[in-house]
């Protein structure tokens, strides 16, 4: 995964703006076709194979688990399509769209505060 590192340093060193990723991303889309390309929030991009996205990461963790797709939260800062966490958004599972850590931060600790969710570990086998 040297390449996802490059080019996440390459996009953020030089300052590339969302349509200059965008335009890295379909560029490399068009020319390496045995990998999938996808923008990684607001700096990176994925270089994964095919088939091995965050959709397929969650559904291991639901296999691995036995935890409902449904009781899963999920909170990532690309969810747009074609963002490296949209595939998680097609999944039953629910998404919610952050900016970045400390706000993903927030978000789980006003619905532990809420009681929406628990630190319960009764459905983690």
């Amino acid at each position: 995964m040297h390449n996802t590192a490059l080019l996440s340093v390459l996009c953020f060193q030089h300052g590339h703006t969302f349509s200059r990723r965008k335009r890295i991303e379909m560029l490399l889309n068009d020319s390496i076709f045995e990998f999938n390309v996808s923008l990684g929030g607001k700096t990176s991009m994925d270089v994964t194979k095919p088939g091995m996205d965050k959709a397929f990461g969650i559904r291991k963790l639901r296999e691995i688990l036995s935890i409902e797709l449904g009781d899963m939260l999920f909170a990532g800062d690309a969810l747009f399509p074609r963002g490296n966490d949209y595939p998680v958004k097609t999944e039953d599972g629910v998404s919610i769209q952050v900016n970045n850590v400390e706000e993903t931060k927030r978000v789980i600790e006003t619905l532990l505060a809420s009681g929406a969710i628990s630190t319960s570990s009764s459905n983690c086998g």
